[in-house]
Protein backbone atom coordinates (compact mmCIF):
# COMPACT_ATOMS: atom_id res chain seq x y z
CA UNK A 1 0.00 0.00 0.00
CA UNK A 2 2.99 2.30 1.07
CA UNK A 3 4.33 2.18 -2.81
CA UNK A 4 1.12 2.77 -4.64
CA UNK A 5 0.70 6.83 -4.94
CA UNK A 6 -2.34 8.22 -3.29
CA UNK A 7 -3.71 4.94 -1.45
CA UNK A 8 -0.33 4.66 0.17
CA UNK A 9 -2.11 7.98 2.17
CA UNK A 10 -3.77 5.18 3.98
CA UNK A 11 -0.56 2.65 4.34
CA UNK A 12 0.27 4.41 7.81
CA UNK A 13 -2.48 3.08 9.87
CA UNK A 14 -1.82 -1.13 9.33
CA UNK A 15 1.83 0.20 9.77
CA UNK A 16 1.50 1.95 13.25
CA UNK A 17 -0.68 -1.12 14.37
CA UNK A 18 2.36 -3.57 12.79
CA UNK A 19 5.08 -1.35 14.90
CA UNK A 20 2.61 -1.21 18.14
CA UNK A 21 1.80 -5.00 18.06
CA UNK A 22 5.51 -5.88 17.48
CA UNK A 23 6.73 -3.93 20.84
CA UNK A 24 4.18 -5.39 22.80
CA UNK A 25 5.23 -8.73 21.76
CA UNK A 26 8.89 -8.43 22.37
CA UNK A 27 8.57 -6.57 25.73
CA UNK A 28 6.41 -10.02 26.46
CA UNK A 29 8.78 -11.48 25.47
CA UNK A 30 6.23 -13.81 23.45
CA UNK A 31 7.41 -16.76 21.27
CA UNK A 32 8.57 -15.53 17.81
CA UNK A 33 10.90 -12.64 18.75
CA UNK A 34 12.22 -12.54 15.16
CA UNK A 35 8.43 -12.32 13.95
CA UNK A 36 8.07 -8.88 16.58
CA UNK A 37 11.09 -7.88 15.59
CA UNK A 38 9.84 -7.71 11.46
CA UNK A 39 7.50 -6.27 12.19
CA UNK A 40 8.94 -3.26 13.65
CA UNK A 41 11.40 -3.25 11.34
CA UNK A 42 8.71 -3.65 8.20
CA UNK A 43 6.69 -0.84 9.70
CA UNK A 44 9.54 1.49 10.12
CA UNK A 45 10.94 0.84 6.88
CA UNK A 46 7.22 1.19 5.74
CA UNK A 47 6.12 4.37 7.61
CA UNK A 48 9.56 5.93 5.87
CA UNK A 49 8.21 4.68 1.91
CA UNK A 50 4.63 5.86 3.27
CA UNK A 51 5.73 9.24 3.96
CA UNK A 52 7.76 9.57 0.55
CA UNK A 53 4.92 8.99 -1.09
CA UNK A 54 2.35 10.37 0.41
CA UNK A 55 4.63 13.76 -0.44
CA UNK A 56 4.77 13.04 -3.60
CA UNK A 57 0.80 12.62 -4.24
CA UNK A 58 0.38 15.79 -2.91
CA UNK A 59 2.75 17.10 -5.46
CA UNK A 60 1.02 15.42 -7.97
CA UNK A 61 -2.16 16.53 -6.84
CA UNK A 62 -1.03 20.64 -6.24
CA UNK A 63 0.60 20.51 -9.70
CA UNK A 64 -2.39 19.03 -11.20
CA UNK A 65 -4.71 21.82 -10.00
CA UNK A 66 -2.66 24.72 -10.30
CA UNK A 67 -2.34 23.27 -14.45
CA UNK A 68 -6.40 23.19 -14.71
CA UNK A 69 -6.12 26.11 -13.12
CA UNK A 70 -3.98 27.99 -15.49
CA UNK A 71 -5.67 26.44 -18.27
CA UNK A 72 -8.96 28.24 -17.13
CA UNK A 73 -7.57 31.34 -16.03
CA UNK A 74 -5.22 31.65 -19.32
CA UNK A 75 -6.88 30.28 -22.15
CA UNK A 76 -4.69 30.36 -25.48
CA UNK A 77 -5.50 33.06 -27.48
CA UNK A 78 -7.22 31.76 -30.50
CA UNK A 79 -5.35 31.49 -33.64
CA UNK A 80 -7.41 33.83 -36.58
CA UNK A 81 -7.83 32.33 -39.71
CA UNK A 82 -5.40 34.69 -42.29
CA UNK A 83 -8.44 36.76 -43.90
CA UNK A 84 -9.35 35.79 -47.13
CA UNK A 85 -11.56 37.32 -50.47
CA UNK A 86 -15.28 37.36 -49.49
CA UNK A 87 -17.00 34.27 -51.01
CA UNK A 88 -20.22 35.30 -52.34
CA UNK A 89 -23.33 34.13 -50.47
CA UNK A 90 -25.03 30.95 -51.57
CA UNK A 91 -28.53 32.01 -53.86
CA UNK A 92 -31.68 30.91 -51.74
CA UNK A 93 -33.81 28.64 -52.95
CA UNK A 94 -36.89 29.77 -54.38
CA UNK A 95 -40.06 29.83 -51.94
CA UNK A 96 -42.02 26.95 -52.16
CA UNK A 97 -45.58 28.75 -52.75
CA UNK A 98 -48.24 27.86 -49.33
CA UNK A 99 -50.43 24.73 -49.79
CA UNK A 100 -53.88 26.34 -50.57
CA UNK A 101 -56.16 25.74 -47.37
CA UNK A 102 -58.35 22.45 -47.27
CA UNK A 103 -62.34 23.63 -47.70
CA UNK A 104 -64.64 22.06 -45.51
CA UNK A 105 -67.16 19.61 -47.10
CA UNK A 106 -70.30 21.75 -48.56
CA UNK A 107 -74.12 20.27 -48.31
CA UNK A 108 -75.27 21.17 -51.54
CA UNK A 109 -78.74 19.67 -51.05
CA UNK A 110 -80.84 17.76 -48.81
CA UNK A 111 -84.91 16.63 -48.93
CA UNK A 112 -86.58 13.99 -46.62
CA UNK A 113 -90.16 12.49 -46.85
CA UNK A 114 -92.35 9.59 -45.40
CA UNK A 115 -92.28 6.57 -47.07
CA UNK A 116 -95.36 4.31 -45.52
CA UNK A 117 -94.06 3.69 -41.57
CA UNK A 118 -90.49 5.51 -42.48
CA UNK A 119 -88.55 7.81 -43.47
CA UNK A 120 -86.06 8.37 -45.97
CA UNK A 121 -83.77 10.93 -46.94
CA UNK A 122 -81.11 12.29 -49.57
CA UNK A 123 -78.54 14.08 -49.08
CA UNK A 124 -76.24 15.36 -51.44
CA UNK A 125 -72.51 16.65 -50.85
CA UNK A 126 -69.60 18.42 -52.56
CA UNK A 127 -65.68 17.68 -51.81
CA UNK A 128 -64.44 21.52 -53.52
CA UNK A 129 -61.02 20.54 -53.07
CA UNK A 130 -59.53 19.84 -56.53
CA UNK A 131 -55.94 17.50 -54.81
CA UNK A 132 -57.38 16.80 -51.34
CA UNK A 133 -60.22 13.79 -50.24
CA UNK A 134 -61.71 12.36 -47.34
CA UNK A 135 -60.82 8.91 -46.62
CA UNK A 136 -63.49 6.80 -45.15
CA UNK A 137 -64.93 9.53 -43.68
CA UNK A 138 -68.00 9.51 -41.14
CA UNK A 139 -71.37 11.07 -42.42
CA UNK A 140 -73.82 11.74 -39.75
CA UNK A 141 -77.70 12.10 -41.03
CA UNK A 142 -79.81 13.27 -38.52
CA UNK A 143 -83.70 13.48 -38.39
CA UNK A 144 -84.61 16.73 -36.18
CA UNK A 145 -88.04 17.75 -35.22
CA UNK A 146 -89.83 21.38 -35.29
CA UNK A 147 -87.93 22.26 -31.96
CA UNK A 148 -84.61 20.66 -32.72
CA UNK A 149 -84.93 17.33 -31.07
CA UNK A 150 -82.88 14.93 -32.77
CA UNK A 151 -85.59 12.15 -33.98
CA UNK A 152 -83.31 9.34 -35.54
CA UNK A 153 -79.70 9.40 -36.97
CA UNK A 154 -78.02 7.49 -39.49
CA UNK A 155 -74.20 7.30 -40.05
CA UNK A 156 -72.56 6.51 -43.67
CA UNK A 157 -68.90 5.80 -44.14
CA UNK A 158 -67.25 6.73 -47.47
CA UNK A 159 -64.16 7.68 -49.13
CA UNK A 160 -64.76 10.95 -50.54
CA UNK A 161 -63.47 12.12 -53.56
CA UNK A 162 -62.95 15.79 -55.31
CA UNK A 163 -66.94 16.49 -56.57
CA UNK A 164 -70.32 15.68 -55.37
CA UNK A 165 -71.86 12.75 -53.78
CA UNK A 166 -74.87 11.41 -52.87
CA UNK A 167 -76.43 9.47 -49.62
CA UNK A 168 -79.58 8.12 -49.55
CA UNK A 169 -81.31 6.61 -46.45
CA UNK A 170 -84.11 5.28 -44.12
CA UNK A 171 -84.76 6.29 -40.56
CA UNK A 172 -86.57 3.42 -38.73
CA UNK A 173 -86.77 5.08 -35.56
CA UNK A 174 -88.73 8.36 -35.72
CA UNK A 175 -91.77 7.06 -34.44
CA UNK A 176 -94.88 8.93 -33.68
CA UNK A 177 -92.42 12.05 -34.31
CA UNK A 178 -92.92 14.35 -37.26
CA UNK A 179 -89.07 15.28 -38.95
CA UNK A 180 -89.31 18.60 -39.91
CA UNK A 181 -85.36 19.47 -41.21
CA UNK A 182 -82.40 16.51 -41.16
CA UNK A 183 -78.88 17.78 -39.94
CA UNK A 184 -75.18 16.89 -41.69
CA UNK A 185 -72.68 16.20 -39.74
CA UNK A 186 -69.09 15.27 -41.51
CA UNK A 187 -65.35 15.16 -41.35
CA UNK A 188 -63.49 18.73 -40.91
CA UNK A 189 -61.14 19.93 -43.14
CA UNK A 190 -58.31 19.32 -40.99
CA UNK A 191 -58.68 15.19 -41.49
CA UNK A 192 -58.21 15.44 -45.66
CA UNK A 193 -55.49 14.09 -46.80
CA UNK A 194 -53.76 15.25 -49.77
CA UNK A 195 -54.29 13.12 -53.37
CA UNK A 196 -53.40 15.04 -56.55
CA UNK A 197 -56.02 15.05 -58.33
CA UNK A 198 -54.65 14.13 -61.76
CA UNK A 199 -53.33 10.76 -59.76
CA UNK A 200 -56.36 10.09 -57.98
CA UNK A 201 -58.74 9.60 -60.47
CA UNK A 202 -62.64 10.03 -61.25
CA UNK A 203 -66.07 7.60 -62.13
CA UNK A 204 -67.47 8.76 -65.17
CA UNK A 205 -71.48 7.81 -65.48
CA UNK A 206 -73.44 7.72 -68.81
CA UNK A 207 -76.73 6.00 -70.68
CA UNK A 208 -78.46 6.65 -67.83
CA UNK A 209 -82.25 5.91 -68.91
CA UNK A 210 -85.72 5.11 -67.09
CA UNK A 211 -88.27 2.16 -67.99
CA UNK A 212 -91.09 2.02 -65.92
CA UNK A 213 -92.91 -1.79 -65.29
CA UNK A 214 -95.82 -2.20 -63.53
CA UNK A 215 -93.60 -2.65 -60.21
CA UNK A 216 -91.94 0.63 -60.14
CA UNK A 217 -89.25 2.45 -62.30
CA UNK A 218 -86.03 1.03 -63.37
CA UNK A 219 -83.02 3.06 -64.10
CA UNK A 220 -79.60 2.05 -65.51
CA UNK A 221 -76.46 3.37 -66.75
CA UNK A 222 -72.76 2.21 -66.87
CA UNK A 223 -69.95 3.27 -65.19
CA UNK A 224 -66.67 3.80 -66.06
CA UNK A 225 -63.34 5.41 -65.01
CA UNK A 226 -59.81 6.63 -65.66
CA UNK A 227 -58.12 4.93 -62.45
CA UNK A 228 -55.45 3.01 -63.09
CA UNK A 229 -56.38 0.14 -60.97
CA UNK A 230 -59.52 -2.16 -60.65
CA UNK A 231 -61.85 -0.98 -58.58
CA UNK A 232 -64.00 -2.83 -56.28
CA UNK A 233 -67.19 -3.12 -54.52
CA UNK A 234 -68.39 0.91 -54.88
CA UNK A 235 -71.74 1.82 -54.42
CA UNK A 236 -73.78 3.95 -57.30
CA UNK A 237 -76.68 6.65 -55.71
CA UNK A 238 -79.42 7.43 -58.39
CA UNK A 239 -81.50 10.50 -57.52
CA UNK A 240 -84.92 10.89 -58.96
CA UNK A 241 -86.04 14.69 -59.84
CA UNK A 242 -89.32 16.63 -61.25
CA UNK A 243 -88.94 19.10 -64.35
CA UNK A 244 -88.61 21.95 -61.75
CA UNK A 245 -85.82 20.09 -60.04
CA UNK A 246 -86.89 19.27 -56.75
CA UNK A 247 -85.76 15.71 -55.88
CA UNK A 248 -88.70 12.36 -55.99
CA UNK A 249 -86.83 10.14 -54.44
CA UNK A 250 -83.26 7.97 -54.30
CA UNK A 251 -82.05 5.00 -53.91
CA UNK A 252 -78.55 3.20 -54.38
CA UNK A 253 -77.20 -0.30 -55.66
CA UNK A 254 -73.49 -1.80 -55.83
CA UNK A 255 -71.64 -2.72 -58.56
CA UNK A 256 -68.91 -5.71 -57.61
CA UNK A 257 -65.93 -4.72 -60.16
CA UNK A 258 -65.07 -2.28 -62.50
CA UNK A 259 -61.96 -3.16 -64.92
CA UNK A 260 -59.54 -0.74 -65.98
CA UNK A 261 -60.28 0.89 -68.73
CA UNK A 262 -63.94 -1.47 -68.51
CA UNK A 263 -67.25 -0.74 -67.94
CA UNK A 264 -69.65 -2.04 -65.49
CA UNK A 265 -73.68 -1.56 -65.73
CA UNK A 266 -75.66 -0.66 -63.20
CA UNK A 267 -79.65 -0.67 -62.24
CA UNK A 268 -81.60 1.30 -59.57
CA UNK A 269 -85.32 0.16 -58.92
CA UNK A 270 -87.65 2.42 -57.66
CA UNK A 271 -90.88 0.83 -55.95
CA UNK A 272 -92.87 3.71 -56.92
CA UNK A 273 -93.49 4.49 -60.75
CA UNK A 274 -91.82 8.14 -61.06
CA UNK A 275 -93.70 10.72 -63.63
CA UNK A 276 -92.88 10.51 -67.39
CA UNK A 277 -90.62 14.00 -66.89
CA UNK A 278 -88.73 12.94 -64.33
CA UNK A 279 -85.16 13.26 -64.82
CA UNK A 280 -82.39 11.28 -63.02
CA UNK A 281 -78.63 12.48 -61.72
CA UNK A 282 -76.09 9.10 -60.59
CA UNK A 283 -73.22 10.05 -57.74
CA UNK A 284 -70.58 6.92 -57.48
CA UNK A 285 -68.59 6.94 -54.38
CA UNK A 286 -66.54 4.19 -52.55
Amino acid sequence: MALIPFVGMAAPVPLVAAIVLGIIALIRKSRGMGWSIGAIVVGGIGMIVAAVMIIISLGIFAFTAESESSATADPEPAVEAPATEEEPAAEEAPAVADEPDVLELAVVETAFGRDRDHWNYVVVLENPNADYIFSSARITVEALSEDGTILDSSDDYTTILSGEIALSGTFFNVGQGEVASIGVRGPEAVTAVYAAGEETGVFEVSDVAAVASRYGTDVTGTVSSDFSEEQQSFRVTVVARDPSGTILNADYTYIDRLPVDGKAQFQVSFRDSLPADATYEAYVMF
